[in-house]
């Protein structure tokens, strides 16, 4: 048997909770419909059915937010759907230990460490912060957007910092769960120390103009297919309430290391015809690559007017059996795509393609080697005009660009 908590109209305040159940149980906690506040300063389950802690229609719920270290917010482990289930609530969630989470048999969304699902049109705030989170099946932290809201006014405000995840799947995975639904969400992601098996560091997959970062900074990829991947329309906004774009910061970001390389691009943006929009600027990149691309720009022709501007003022681009560019810009239109590099190191070891290449959907493009010498220089992509700014660049071996 469980605990659960249903119709709470005031404020309950839980120091510690303990359940085993053993497998016998479907939610370890479970809270629902209440419009007061719910606090367990910790809670330990184990044994669960679906979810260990089961969160739906509740005004505010708290879990581990009086910790201040790892663990303090109690240990959730050997559950099958999610570590942590959340359902149409506002909720913050820190100092947690999730691990140990299987998938239902026959249910591929299943086995997530902590899931969000957003299908009542409202807005609600999740804040999930210093969490722990590994041996989970799927996704380590996933939002599943689908209450097909008007704008941001009704969607999911969601905060995820100071992570430590290590999945099978996505380390952070936000979107739509099907092509038939939609749901609005503005995040920051930061400071966030990820690892997957077989997915990305962070993906974002949603209709166009419904994702809103506000911030991405400092995160740390140790292993994975791939980086960041960002399809279909993100927005790149750090003030919301102000007019026009405001930038948003990717601070100190590392993708990969020498000894974990990553198999996927570091940076992916990719589309279906929709465009991008915003100012993304890193102060340093840090990508470690493996027969792929640092960062790969798509936009599927006939490329649409965009306003976009991606920034990356330091660091280092590290592909070994370098097949394909350090950077690939295929397919937008120059007239809204501004992009810098400045201060990067780039080591394309063994490159057996050009290592940059920019080409709009006209087909024309401009190319330069592993050492930076031009390939091809056409008027439509002149460098240091147009919008694309190339600073100092080191190929190495004494080659430069400029």
């Amino acid at each position: 048997m469980g605990i659960d908590l249903d119709g709470v109209a005031g404020t309950v305040d839980v120091t510690t909770a303990t359940v085993d159940g053993d497998g016998t149980m479907t939610n370890g906690v479970d809270v629902r419909n209440s419009t007061g506040t719910v606090t367990f300063q910790q809670a330990n389950v184990s044994g669960s059915n679906q979810a260990g802690v089961f969160i739906e229609g509740v005004s505010q719920f708290n879990l581990g937010t009086t910790g201040m270290a790892a663990g303090d917010g109690g240990t959730i482990d050997d559950t099958f759907d999610a570590g942590i289930l959340v359902r149409n609530s506002n909720v913050d969630i820190r100092f947690v230990t999730i691990r140990d989470v299987d998938g239902i048999m026959g249910e591929a969304e299943s086995g997530d460490g902590i899931v969000y699902e957003l299908t009542q049109v409202d807005r609600f705030t999740a804040n999930i912060d210093n969490n722990t989170i590994f041996d989970v099946v799927d996704d380590g932290i996933e939002a599943r957007l689908a209450n097909n809201g008007a704008d941001l006014t009704q969607g999911l405000d969601l905060t995820i910092t100071n992570n430590q995840i290590d999945s099978e799947d996505h380390a952070i995975l936000v979107g739509r769960p099907s092509t038939s639904v939609d749901g609005f969400a503005e995040l920051v992601i930061d400071n966030n120390t990820l690892s997957s098996v077989g997915g990305r560091g962070i993906r974002l997959a949603n209709s166009p103009g419904q994702t809103t970062v506000k911030s991405l900074h400092s995160n740390v990829v140790t292993s994975g297919v791939g980086g960041f991947t960002f399809l279909t329309g993100t927005v790149f906004d750090s003030d919301l309430t102000m007019a026009g774009f405001q930038p948003v910061s990717g601070g100190n970001t590392v993708l990969g290391s020498a000894t974990s390389r990553l198999t996927f691009h570091g940076l992916s943006f990719a589309d279906q015809g929709n465009p991008y929009e915003g100012i993304l600027e890193f102060d340093s990149l840090q990508a470690f690559m493996d027969d792929t691309r640092g960062i790969s720009i798509f936009q599927r022709p006939p490329a649409p007017a965009m306003d976009f501007e991606l920034a990356i003022n330091g660091g280092e681009i590290n592909v070994a059996n370098a097949a394909h560019d350090f950077i690939n810009a295929v397919g937008f239109r120059a007239d809204g795509f501004r992009l810098t590099l400045n201060n990067l190191t780039v080591n394309m070891n063994g490159a057996a393609a050009p290592a940059f290449r920019l080409e709009n959907n006209g087909g024309t493009a401009t190319v330069l080697d592993g050492t930076g010498n031009s390939l091809v220089n056409v008027p439509t992509f002149k460098l240091n005009e147009g919008g694309i700014f190339i600073g100092t660049i080191d190929f190495g071996g004494g080659n430069t660009l400029p």
